[in-house]
């Protein structure tokens, strides 16, 4: 794994056989996901109309 490392930086070296860098992995998408899709906060309102329905 370190010589693939050093063959490809700044890829996400995971090995299938002992689990090894799936941490990395999971990290990586959140980190590449985040950027692609931001958070949005939104605010919403009752429907008109629904005051005492509830």
């Amino acid at each position: 794994m370190t010589t693939l490392r050093q063959l490809h930086p700044g890829a996400v070296v995971v090995s299938a056989r002992t689990g090894e860098g799936l941490d990395d992995l999971r990290k990586a998408l959140r980190d590449r996901l985040a950027v692609l899709f931001p958070p949005v906060l939104a605010h919403t309102a009752p429907p008109v109309g629904s005051e005492g329905n509830m």
